[in-house]
């Protein structure tokens, strides 16, 4: 039995949280009879698949095997074919050759279930912990030369924030994804100089569809984000940089950044 007439009968026809679920509208399968015991077994493999790429977590097809009874031949035929799937429907970023360099790794990529998440605001943030105290606003004080000292008392550090990059970005959704992905990475990443490119194009690899849509040209976004990096988050606190950048290194983004004193104070952890 080819592996993908049943799998994608029964995608049709489950209301799974697949990675191309929006692709299953234009998807038109005829009713079938109603599902054997293989038909059975199949359904729940595509749930534990689904699970794990939803989740992150790792599939052991071996172990499974054993557990279920299903061949892992069969097991691993449906795996390439969601896998297969996946490549071809959900939209991607495809990092040139020469930006390779600028890839980041040795971080948790956030699941499609946490990236879910990223929508949402930072004021009672799912993702974040965050420290908005004393001891924050005034490491965020030195840094600013208590410009914003005031903005900070009425606004709440987070509020502040999220108005820099709504000022920018606009779109409430989109801002509240962009800024959630910077916190996400500058925390895990943000001890160490990184270019800016680096940031922008993780971002663009987490979330292709939304950012292309509104910057089809990938180096607009890049040039936008690294503009609104250096004269925004770098002069408020947020960031810090090694030296002060040349214009055509901020519009490539070329010049280097880490997470500030301050951004470490505020960001405690993540709780996802």
């Amino acid at each position: 039995m080819a592996i993908s007439i049943p799998l994608y009968g029964l995608v049709s026809r489950m209301d799974l949280d697949l990675p191309w679920s929006k692709f299953k509208t234009i998807i038109d399968f005829k009713k079938e009879k109603p599902v054997d015991k293989d038909m059975a077994k199949m359904n729940d493999l595509l749930k534990h698949l689904m699970e794990a790429q939803n989740t992150g977590k790792a599939f052991d097809a071996k172990a499974y095997s054993k557990r279920s009874g299903l061949a892992l031949e069969v097991i691993e035929g449906v795996i390439a074919t969601v896998q297969d799937s996946y490549a071809k429907n959900m939209p991607r970023y495809e990092v040139p050759p020469e930006d390779a360099k600028y890839e980041l790794s040795g971080w948790p990529v956030p699941p499609p279930t946490t990236r879910r998440l990223f929508s949402n605001s930072l004021v009672d943030s799912d993702i974040f912990e965050f420290d908005e105290g004393p001891n924050t606003i005034q490491a965020f004080n030195v840094l600013t030369g208590g410009q914003y000292n005031e903005d900070f008392f009425d606004m709440g550090l987070l509020e502040f924030i999220e108005i820099l990059f709504l000022d920018a970005f606009d779109d409430y959704r989109f801002t509240c994804m962009l800024m959630n992905t910077l916190f996400w990475i500058l925390f895990h990443k943000g001890k160490e100089w990184l270019p800016v490119r680096s940031y922008a194009i993780e971002m663009l690899k987490l979330f292709p569809h939304p950012i292309q849509e509104a910057y089809p040209d990938a180096e607009q976004f890049i040039e936008e984000f690294s503009t609104f990096t250096k004269k925004y988050l770098c002069t408020r606190g947020i960031c810090s940089l090694s030296k002060r950048p040349l214009g055509t290194e901020v519009k490539k983004g070329a010049y280097v950044i880490k997470g500030s004193d301050a951004f470490f104070s505020l960001v405690e952890g993540i709780h996802v």
